[in-house]
């Protein structure tokens, strides 16, 4: 393990190849850090944003939402309008454990553009929508729903491409002629003030339109 090295303010554990300059990001399921790519083909470094998932040894229902994460990624992967998997690996040593996530780095997010001082034009406006249900349809045509829609989850590179992340809460679906969900799955899903109505009423039959 002499390959690797500790970055104490987020507690990763990571192979010497990679240099976390910050973090970007905490949430209640991980932390997001700033980090190069140091064995990066070219002479410009490679950015990335590492995320790393803990507890998923300890919590089973953290380690399958890792995993459903994880193949809905890979099977999205390649879509202009959805953040791609560069790579995964898993340590389990503690207080280090946990799973990580390298991603294609994102400079902003929509909500942070959303509360910035930032003006834009109707045009920006209608570009950054259009690309949003460009990549919510690719999703959609898989018959999965995202569930958990919301700026903070629309990220923005700075040349104003805008890409759906974070699939934790996503989930494959049946559909019927309705479009609704054969079995029930659970309503309590989505972040509070971006709920659809249907699961604020805990509606238990419910598809693709709780992501819109």
């Amino acid at each position: 393990m002499s390959d690797y090295k500790v970055y104490e303010k987020a507690n990763f554990y990571i192979h010497k190849r990679y240099n976390i300059h910050q973090v970007l990001g905490k949430g209640s399921y991980g932390v997001v850090c700033l980090a190069t790519d140091s064995r990066a083909q070219g002479d410009s470094p490679v950015w990335l944003a590492i995320k790393k998932v803990g507890g998923i040894l300890h919590k089973q229902v953290l380690l399958r939402r890792a995993i459903r994460e994880l193949r809905m990624m890979r099977y999205f992967r390649g879509h202009r309008n959805i953040i791609s998997l560069v790579d995964v690996n898993f340590v389990s040593i503690e207080p280090y454990e946990g799973l990580y996530c390298f991603q294609e780095l994102m400079e902003y997010d929509l909500s942070k553009i959303i509360y910035s001082s930032v003006q834009f034009s109707e045009f920006h406006v209608c570009s950054f929508i259009y690309q949003v249900l460009c990549g919510l349809k690719y999703v959609h045509s898989a018959d999965v729903i995202h569930r958990d829609l919301k700026p903070s989850n629309l990220l923005v590179s700075s040349t104003g491409t805008v890409k759906i992340g974070d699939f934790g809460l996503a989930r494959a679906i049946k559909v019927s002629p309705s479009l609704f969900t054969v079995a029930p799955i659970t309503n309590y899903v989505a972040t509070r003030w971006y709920r659809a109505p249907e699961l604020i009423i805990r509606e238990s039959r419910y598809g693709r339109p709780v992501d819109m």
